[in-house]
C-alpha cells in the first residue's frame, strides 16, 4: 500500500451467530473470531499481533471499497453506543424571546437572547431502540424518556456520509418527535484502534450535534412565556393601568398648560424652505412670522377619557367650549417611538414620565412635546394654498410673457424677411456678384495693402467666401471695388451715395436682428418662420463693411485716398493713382490667367 493512501482499520465486526456487534478485544485471533464485515458482510480475520494495533481485516478482498466498509462499521457502532445511554445532555437550542409592550412604551422580554429551554437538565432515557419502525420511516435510534417532567421522544440520526434528506425531515416535522443529527468523521477509523470511549465522547460532543426538529423545546418555551406573563407582565400592566387612571382622575378640575407650538419643531419633512419661492429676483418666504402656531396657554380640564395608548383631556376653551387634546404617556426608558398619526385628527402631545414615581409627579411642563397639532395642519394647508396661488400667478405671467415674446419674435422675423426681399429686389444689377468682376476687385484689393479690410485679407477670398469673416458683407466689397473699376465713377465717393443699401435697409435689419436675438427662443421662432421658404436667408451683421474698408484704406494708402467731410463720412480719391493700380491689377490678372 502506498504511503499516501489512507488505511482504514476496522475495530468492530458482526458476530455470525448472534448478529451483535463485537469489538476486536472480545474475539479470538484469526478466522476463529467468527465475524463478518458490517459493510460488505464477508468474513473477517482478527489480527491481533504484537507490532500493529489489533483490528479486523477482510479474509478476501471486499466487493466494495474499504472506505464503504469503514463507514458502515462506524455507523453501526455509533448506533450501538447511543442505544446504551441512560441519560442525554441535550444540546442548547436558543429561542427569540417573546416581547410585551406596555402602555408606556416599555418592552418586557420573557428571557434573554441566549436562554435555551433544553439547558441545565438531562433527558432521562427510559427506552432506546435501534431502527424503530415508525411506519413511513425508521430512525437510527429512538430514545423514549422525559425532560423536566415532560414525556418525549428523540430520534437520533447518525451522519457518516449521508445527512437527513428533505423527504425524511418533512415526515418528522409533521410529528411530535424531536430529531437530532450527529455527524461523525470516517477519519476516526484511520490508522490505530478506535476505542469505544473515544467514539462515545465524539457522539456526546455538542459540537457534532444538530437539532433538526424540537417540539419539546417549543413546548417548554411556551410554558415559560405563559409563566412569565402571569407572574411578571400582567401585574406590571395592571399597576401601570392603575397609575394611568389615577393620573387622568387627578387632572379633572385642574389647569393644564399647553406648551408653545412651533411650525418647524415636528418630526416630519417640513423645513424652513418649504414655503419659500424665488420670484422677480427675490426670495419670498410665505411662512415668515408664522413660526409660532400657538403660544403657551393654560386651560381648565373638564373631563378625561382613557384610551388604548393615551389619555384624552377635554379642555375648556374660549366660549366655554370643550376642546379635546390627547396626551400619550411614555416612559423615559421607552424603546418604541411615539406614533405620529393622531387618533380622530385630534391634537396630540407626548409626555415622558418615570413609571416608578407617583402619578401626581408625572405632569412636568418641560417633558411635554408636540406630536400633532390641528392648528398647525390648518396653517400648513393655508401656506400651501398661498404658495400654489403665487406659483399659478407666476406661471400665468410667464405664459403671458412667453406669448408676448413669441408674438414679438414673429413680427421681427417677418420684418427681417421683408427687408431681405426688399434688398434682393432693390440691389442694382451692376452690384451683383460675378466671377470676372470679383477677380478684378480682388486684384485691386491686393494692391491696396495688407490688413483686415484690404490686401491679402480680401485677395485670398473667393466669390463664395464671407468677406471680412461675417456673412452678408461680400456684396459691399464688390460694390466698392466696382466703383473703382467703372469709368463713370467720380473722384469724390461719399458714404451717403450708398445710403439705401448701407444705412436704411441694413441698419433697420440690424435693429430687428438685435431685438430678435435678445428674445428668448427668438432664433427658434425665426427658423420656424423661414422654414417654408425655398431659399436660404443669410442674416447680415451691424455696420457698414464699405465704410470700414475705405477707412482702413485711407490709413494704409494715404497717397491713394483721403477722408473728407464731417465725421469722416466722405472719401476723396487722389488723381492719377487709380490708373496705376488698375494697370497693375490687369497685369497681375493676366499673369494669374496664364
Amino acid at each position: 500500500m502506498s504511503a499516501n493512501k489512507p488505511s482504514f482499520k476496522l475495530p468492530v465486526g458482526v458476530d455470525k451467530e448472534s448478529g451483535l456487534l463485537r469489538k476486536i478485544d472480545e474475539v479470538s485471533r484469526g478466522l476463529r473470531c467468527n465475524c463478518l464485515c458490517p459493510g460488505c458482510n464477508t468474513p473477517l480475520v482478527a489480527r491481533k499481533g504484537e507490532l500493529k494495533a489489533h483490528h479486523f481485516a477482510h479474509h478476501t478482498p471486499p466487493p466494495e471499497s474499504i472506505l464503504s466498509c469503514a463507514e458502515s462499521a462506524l455507523h453501526k457502532w455509533a448506533k450501538n453506543i447511543v442505544a446504551k445511554q441512560k441519560t442525554w445532555s441535550l444540546r442548547a437550542e436558543h429561542f427569540v424571546p417573546k416581547i410585551w409592550t406596555t402602555r408606556l412604551g416599555e418592552k418586557l422580554a420573557s428571557h434573554d437572547e441566549w436562554w435555551s429551554p433544553l439547558a441545565e437538565k438531562s433527558f432521562v432515557i427510559q427506552a432506546a431502540t435501534e431502527e424503530y419502525d415508525l411506519g413511513d420511516w425508521k430512525p437510527d435510534v429512538l430514545l423514549v424518556g422525559h425532560f423536566r417532567g415532560i414525556e418525549s421522544r428523540i430520534a437520533v440520526e447518525i451522519k457518516v456520509s449521508h445527512p437527513v434528506d428533505e423527504a425524511k425531515l418533512a415526515k418528522v416535522q409533521k410529528s411530535d418527535i424531536n430529531l437530532l443529527e450527529i455527524e461523525l468523521n470516517t477519519e476516526l477509523m484511520l490508522e490505530g484502534t478506535l476505542t469505544e470511549a473515544t467514539l462515545e465522547q465524539e457522539i456526546l460532543n455538542h459540537q457534532n450535534q444538530l437539532w433538526l426538529h424540537t417540539p419539546l423545546a417549543s413546548q417548554i418555551k411556551a410554558d415559560h412565556d405563559l409563566e412569565f406573563e402571569e407572574q411578571v407582565v400582567k401585574p406590571l400592566l395592571a399597576d401601570q393601568d392603575r397609575k394611568i387612571n389615577k393620573f387622568a382622575q387627578n387632572l379633572i378640575g385642574q389647569r393644564f398648560e399647553v406648551p408653545e407650538c412651533q411650525l418647524y419643531e415636528f418630526p416630519d419633512d417640513l423645513h424652513r424652505g418649504a414655503f419659500s419661492l424665488f420670484v422677480n429676483g427675490k426670495s419670498v418666504d410665505l411662512a415668515k412670522g408664522k413660526e409660532i402656531i400657538s403660544p403657551r396657554r393654560t386651560y381648565p380640564v373638564a373631563s378625561t377619557e382613557l384610551m388604548i395608548d393615551r389619555v384624552r383631556l377635554y379642555l375648556v376653551v374660549k366660549g366655554g367650549k370643550e376642546h379635546p387634546i390627547d396626551v400619550i404617556l411614555r416612559s423615559i426608558r421607552a424603546e418604541t417611538d411615539v406614533p405620529v398619526r393622531p387618533v380622530e385628527n385630534t391634537s396630540t402631545l407626548a409626555l415622558l414620565i418615570e413609571p416608578k414615581d407617583s402619578p401626581e409627579s408625572w405632569l412636568q411642563p418641560n417633558r411635554l412635546r408636540w406630536v400633532f397639532s390641528r392648528r398647525r395642519t390648518k396653517v400648513i394647508r393655508s401656506l400651501r394654498n398661498q404658495l400654489n396661488n403665487r406659483l399659478r400667478v407666476i406661471e400665468q405671467k410667464e405664459r403671458q410673457a412667453q406669448e408676448k415674446r413669441h408674438e414679438a419674435a414673429t413680427k421681427l422675423s417677418d420684418q427681417i424677411i421683408q427687408l431681405f426681399d426688399r434688398y434682393n429686389d432693390s440691389e442694382p444689377e451692376w452690384s451683383r456678384s460675378h466671377r470676372e468682376r470679383f477677380i478684378e476687385a480682388r486684384e485691386v484689393a491686393r494692391a491696396f495693402g495688407s490688413g483686415p479690410y484690404g490686401g491679402n485679407g480680401l485677395a485670398d477670398r473667393t466669390t463664395h467666401d464671407w468677406i471680412f469673416g461675417v456673412p452678408g458683407q461680400q456684396w459691399k466689397t464688390i460694390v466698392a471695388a466696382e466703383m473703382l473699376l467703372r469709368p463713370d465713377v467720380e473722384d469724390m465717393i461719399k458714404f451717403n451715395s450708398l445710403r439705401f443699401f448701407l444705412r436704411k435697409n441694413r441698419l433697420t435689419m440690424h435693429g430687428a436682428l438685435s431685438s430678435l436675438w435678445k428674445l428668448e427662443n427668438g432664433l427658434e421662432v425665426f427658423e420656424n418662420q423661414t422654414r417654408h421658404l425655398e431659399r436660404t436667408i443669410d442674416l447680415p451683421t451691424v455696420g457698414s463693411a464699405l465704410h470700414h474698408w475705405l477707412t482702413h484704406l485711407a490709413e494704409v494708402q494715404p497717397n491713394l485716398i483721403t477722408t473728407v467731410g464731417r465725421f469722416n463720412k466722405g472719401f476723396r480719391w487722389i488723381s492719377g493713382q487709380r490708373e496705376r493700380l488698375l494697370a497693375d491689377a490687369r497685369e497681375s490678372l493676366q499673369d494669374f490667367d496664364r
